[in-house]
């Protein structure tokens, strides 16, 4: 029990991770369009999305220990 839910927090804090860079992606041609002026003013949109690193590490973290749970288990079936 305690696996699963340690691999589900892995593929949805990883799928949370990849969020930021999707949006940024998406709104690159528009951002390519701006003048420089306008492009620093909505660049301020940003502000205190800092915070936001903590999820891949949260990610990182849990794909390690479900790997490790997942290897240790593997040990205990061929005993």
């Amino acid at each position: 029990m305690a696996l699963r839910l340690v691999q589900f927090l892995a593929i949805m804090l990883t799928a949370l991770a990849l969020v930021p860079s999707g949006a940024h992606l998406a709104a690159l041609p528009n951002k390519m369009a701006m003048a420089q002026p306008a492009y620093f003013v909505a660049q301020q949109i940003y502000a205190g999305w800092a915070l936001f690193g903590i999820v891949p590490f949260a990610a990182l973290v849990c794909v390690v220990i479900a790997a490790l749970r997942q290897d240790h288990r593997l040990n205990e079936t061929r005993l």
